[in-house]
């Protein structure tokens, strides 16, 4: 709402409001108290089971339309009834966290800045119910959101906010361990780079491939019980099969032997015995002669005749 209340008096003032009739029905009455939330890191408003009642009476006047935007792929914070322009920080809060404390700074260290005039921000613990693949329900965790909004129309519309969210982050990077804080998102939509957070696609990526994997498996299977996938191994098997019985016959019949220089091809065996008994004939006599003389050999330098005599 933008306002804040310290007093009944200016709640019942706020009551006679046209916004206030949208918000709020019935004849109850509010009273303001000093109970202040037991939880250093927040409260959460709680009011999540009747979101889509209370988003119905703000736009009641407006036949149930949310304002258009200037910006593709708007963002939607939790808890907000419409799409805006802007930017969205999601914290991770652990023990050490002070919601007051943090806010403070945002306000004092960047708000108050002349840059930022124009500005809002919001801080608050909120609880966003997430999915597996944006289908399977899990457990949901609570974390600390920051909202920011600017003033600027047309193609500079939420270029502001995002420059400002892009300092809290890395003030955040740098300080926030003072303040048991880590950023885990930062989304952002404006008029200019309409720049949008990547998650959705990398998750629609993620789908995309598991959706191929299971249909590549699925007609796998469809193949196997058909008996395609059988036949065409068989066939394979069988393919391989024949071609290596027919290099082993082909291998029996050929002539696996080679000739050795060392030997010659076996003659006639009348011309084989007579070559050998020529050959026994001349070296008898050698062998005669090698017994009866020294061992001796020719030298080149010396005559022949010289070496007899």
């Amino acid at each position: 709402m933008g306002q804040k209340f310290t007093s009944d008096n200016t709640l019942a003032e706020y009551m006679q409001s046209s916004s206030a009739k949208l918000q709020f029905h019935g004849q109850g009455a509010f009273q303001l108290s000093n109970t202040r939330c037991p939880d250093k890191s927040g409260c959460e408003c709680g009011n999540a089971a009747d979101h889509d009642r209370i988003c119905a009476a703000l736009l009641q006047k407006s036949g149930n339309q949310c304002p258009q935007v200037m910006c593709k792929d708007p963002l939607k914070p939790v808890g907000h009834c419409c799409e805006m322009c802007g930017a969205i920080i999601s914290l991770e809060y652990s023990a050490g966290f002070e919601i007051e404390v943090y806010q403070n700074r945002i306000l004092h260290t960047f708000l108050s800045l002349p840059k930022n005039t124009g500005v809002q921000a919001a801080v608050s613990k909120v609880r966003e119910r997430q999915t597996f693949l944006r289908t399977i329900p899990r457990s949901s965790a609570s974390f600390i959101q920051i909202v920011l909004v600017d003033n600027r129309t047309g193609s500079e519309t939420g270029t502001q906010a995002e420059q400002l969210a892009q300092d809290i982050v890395k003030d955040i990077t740098e300080h926030g361990v003072l303040f048991g804080i880590a950023v885990r998102t930062l989304h952002a939509a404006t008029g200019s780079n309409r720049s949008t957070q990547k998650a959705g696609a990398t998750i629609a990526g993620t789908v995309v491939v598991l959706f191929l994997v299971l249909l590549l498996l699925g007609a796998v299977l469809l193949l196997y019980r058909k008996g395609t996938l059988r036949s065409l191994a068989s066939v394979r098997f069988t393919s391989l099969w024949s071609r290596k019985r027919d290099l082993d016959l082909s291998g029996e019949t050929a002539d696996k032997g080679f000739d050795n220089p060392i030997f010659d091809t076996p003659c006639d065996p009348a011309a084989l015995a007579g070559a050998c008994s020529v050959e026994e004939e001349e070296e008898a006599p050698k062998e005669m002669a090698s017994k009866n003389s020294e061992l001796y050999y020719i030298n080149p330098l010396y005559d022949e005749t010289e070496l007899c005599a």
